[in-house]
């Protein structure tokens, strides 16, 4: 995160090395506006930092090794997530696509057809994407490789 000319911040992702910066100056009894300012983010984003990658045990001290580790592995996660959790969706999106609907006219009509099912077209689109290529064909816009919306 750092300033622009206009006074606006670019976001970026922290590095070890920033890490490292906050682990060092937290030490030296630092306050988190002040670390903010040697870093050139917000306040809010130390927090952030802060809570989501302090350890477990309140009595250890932020690790920026470790903390950086917990980042990495919450990326990967993220990126493993099931799009599609529940089978009866599954079901759903294969029926419907297969009779020439869009996944967003099944991700509008499911919640209607069935009120205990939730998704929304996108999650639809990654599914079939990703773990469902067979259904590609069915699409109304078949595109082996998905574009990005202008």
């Amino acid at each position: 995160m750092h300033q622009t000319t206009s006074g606006y911040k670019n976001y970026r992702h922290f590095t070890l090395n920033d890490r490292i910066r906050i682990e060092t100056l937290l030490k030296h009894g630092v306050n988190q506006t002040e670390i903010a300012a040697a870093i050139g983010c917000s306040q809010s984003t130390i927090s952030r930092e802060l809570r989501r990658n302090q350890p477990p045990k309140n009595k250890v001290k932020y690790n920026a090794e470790k903390a950086h580790i917990r980042c990495s592995e919450r990326k990967l996660n993220a990126a493993m997530k099931e799009r599609l959790k529940d089978s009866s969706i599954h079901e759903c999106v294969h029926e419907k696509i297969t009779i020439g609907r869009s996944p967003e006219q099944i991700a509008g009509r499911i919640t209607i057809d069935h009120p205990e099912l939730k998704t929304n077209y996108e999650s639809i689109y990654q599914y079939i994407y990703k773990d469902r290529r067979d259904l590609i064909p069915s699409l109304p816009r078949r595109h082996r490789i998905r574009k990005k919306g202008a």
